[in-house]
């Protein structure tokens, strides 16, 4: 057992996994393919090969099989989830929408804060009943990505935008995504790089 204020970002991912996988979502919830055992156990989980029922689908996910797998560079720095009798599964790790990956406690309730604080300043700008205002909560969604595998935007309809104050580029301009296809994934990037630099690229692929 380590103390929370010591985790690094794997420490976390392995934590935030366990409590989904055992707490916060139901046995069946969150797999490759839920409701379908037999497509779900060919990814081969690392338990067992895959014939453990007892393991919740959340783990499936997260670990989906060495052939399932790409090793990425910090491969061997992730912290691996603790199933009990000497089994182990390796963790997701965990984003928001906006693609900033959540690497503490501290980060999530910060946001989960942020969440709430968005709510009540809707709040006060409605008008009132008497002395009550109700404003619908905002939700804080979080995206779970397998081990091997990087974030990848997950839009609901064309015309969508992604506001990224994360990305900084050089003019300073916010960065944004303006969702053009949902399938096949297409996005219009802007302010990521000026005219003139988009010219130059142009120019060089042309060369």
């Amino acid at each position: 057992h380590h103390d929370p204020d010591t985790y690094d970002k794997y420490d976390f991912d392995s934590l935030l996994s366990q409590a989904f996988a055992f707490g916060l979502l139901g046995s069946d919830e969150c797999g490759p393919y839920v409701g379908d055992k037999g497509l779900r156990d060919k990814w081969g989980s690392r338990i067992n090969n895959g014939k453990d029922d007892s393991l919740p689908s959340f783990i499936s996910f997260c670990d989906m099989g060495a052939k399932h797998t790409p090793i990425l560079p910090d491969q061997e720095k992730l912290v691996n989830v603790h199933l009990g009798k000497g089994h182990m599964s390796l963790p997701c790790s965990f984003h928001t929408r906006e693609g900033v990956r959540i690497t503490s406690l501290d980060q999530l309730a910060e946001l989960a804060r942020h969440s709430e604080g968005d709510r009540e300043k809707s709040c006060t700008s409605q008008e009132k009943a008497g002395d009550t205002c109700v404003a619908p909560a905002r939700e804080l969604h979080l995206f779970a990505v397998p081990a091997g595998r990087v974030f990848m935007f997950a839009p609901s309809y064309v015309g969508e935008i992604f506001d990224l104050p994360h990305v900084r580029v050089a003019s300073g301009e916010p960065v944004s995504l303006e969702v053009l296809s949902l399938s096949p994934r297409v996005f219009d990037v802007k302010n990521f790089y000026s005219r003139d630099e988009s010219a130059e690229i142009v120019k060089k692929a042309l060369e």
